[in-house]
């Protein structure tokens, strides 16, 4: 099972998904394309993966993962 741990620091939203997976893309409503044109992560030290992307104060970012070619 892959675990996910968002936090938010000031004006970015990061997001850190684990396990034993190979690839990870975030996908959502940040940005116009976000849906169909994810973000790929970058394994981070210490394992999991990261991405960071802009998010306005207060704003509710909806995403979703595809991790080795899967929604999740």
């Amino acid at each position: 099972m892959n675990e996910c741990k968002t936090e938010v620091h000031g004006d970015v939203l990061l997001v850190r998904v684990g396990g034993e997976v190979k690839t990870v893309e975030l996908r959502g409503d940040f940005a116009a394309d976000g849906w169909t044109t994810g973000v790929p992560m970058t394994p981070a030290a210490g394992g999991g993966f990261d991405v960071t992307i802009p998010a306005d104060d207060q704003q509710v970012v909806v995403y979703k993962f595809v991790v080795d070619g899967n929604w999740i």
